[in-house]
């Protein structure tokens, strides 16, 4: 997996994310993506750590697909297959604009974990990330301590 683009990301701060806000200030703005070229078994991988609920294929600030674990069920799908057959983007975005609060209520809903942030123009901007506890959104100050944590 590699950094995103050249996503210029917020500076990493405790502050906790509201939901009185819009998603574009939920989101964590550093996820991590998979190359265009990655295969099923670099998703298959991805996916051995219980931390990682979505993967996002991105080339440039164009989001090309998601990926989530139930995309990697088929017992037919081989490891050398490209991931961007399993990817899909429907019911797997939402606008920056939206309200945070009303989408939190969606997500626990759904059990829905993650949501890839696209613009109106398709322009991938983050990844709204529903805590385990789903109380609310982590920052992108969690995931850098998360993955400190897990070093």
């Amino acid at each position: 997996m590699t950094e995103v683009g050249d996503m210029s990301c917020r500076s990493a701060s405790s502050e906790s994310i509201t939901l009185s806000g819009t998603v574009g200030d939920a989101m964590v703005t550093c996820p991590k993506g998979l190359q265009r070229t990655a295969t099923v078994g670099e998703a298959r991988r991805q996916f051995d750590d219980d931390h990682v609920h979505m993967l996002l294929v991105i080339e440039g600030d164009v989001l090309l697909g998601a990926i989530v674990r139930d995309d990697m069920t088929d017992p037919r799908l081989r490891d050398d297959e490209p991931v961007l057959t399993v990817s899909g983007l429907v019911g797997r975005t939402v606008r920056p604009k939206e309200p945070a609060g009303k989408v939190h209520a969606r997500m626990v809903a759904s059990g829905t974990r993650r949501l890839a942030v696209v613009d109106d123009d398709g322009v991938f901007r983050g990844l709204l990330c529903l805590k385990r506890s789903h109380r609310g959104f982590c920052s992108d100050a969690d995931v850098t301590m998360g993955a400190a944590d897990r070093r």
